[in-house]
């Protein structure tokens, strides 16, 4: 080695149009080589230790199988966690221009804002819709419970009760009932 690189390692810079590299070791010689011969002694080292850590891992089984089964729990599990997410936050609501949606909140200050889904939020919503010059339409909506009897067993539904433009503000019509 302090004599430098046997002839049958040297690649000569010029050929691939490299600046030459040189690098000195402390209290050792210069070695001068193109940026190319750097690049494949890198994946020539990449190479080697993959090598390596493929044969110690065919060694011990053992460790090769809960290093495998927690690296297929962790992607499973991040995969699972980011469909979730997409599904309720990332996905864009069924809605025509559902990126227009706005949802206005209202309150006094005490407990924050709420949303103005309480029909007593009615007469707010008249007096915004007559002093409206940014909102194409608006409406408020009332999630609630409701019982239905007849026939049979009383079943519990989930029910909304909405202002007459709601649908027009959605873009859609209702799929089943009356407006």
């Amino acid at each position: 080695m302090g004599r430098g690189f046997p002839a049958s390692d040297t690649l000569n810079a010029a050929e691939f149009g490299d600046p030459p590299i040189t690098v000195t070791f402390q209290g050792g010689p210069v070695v001068t080589r193109g940026t190319a011969f750097a690049r494949a002694g890198v994946m020539r080292t990449l190479l080697q230790d993959v090598r390596f850590a493929l044969r110690m891992l065919a060694k011990t089984p053992g460790v090769t199988a809960v290093i495998l089964l927690t690296l297929a729990l962790g992607i499973g599990a991040n995969t699972a966690i980011f469909s979730f997410a997409y599904g309720v936050w990332l996905r864009p609501l069924p809605y025509p221009d559902s990126q227009r949606l706005t949802m206005v909140l209202a309150g006094d200050g005490t407990f924050g804002p709420i949303p103005l889904t309480s029909w007593s939020g009615l007469a707010e919503l008249a007096e915004w819709q007559e002093q409206n010059s940014v909102f194409e339409e608006m409406a408020v909506f009332k999630l609630g419970r409701a019982s239905l009897t007849g026939d049979g067993a009383p079943e519990q539904l989930s029910i909304a009760q909405v202002t007459p433009r709601f649908f027009e503000t959605l873009g859609v019509s209702p799929a089943l009932g009356r407006t």
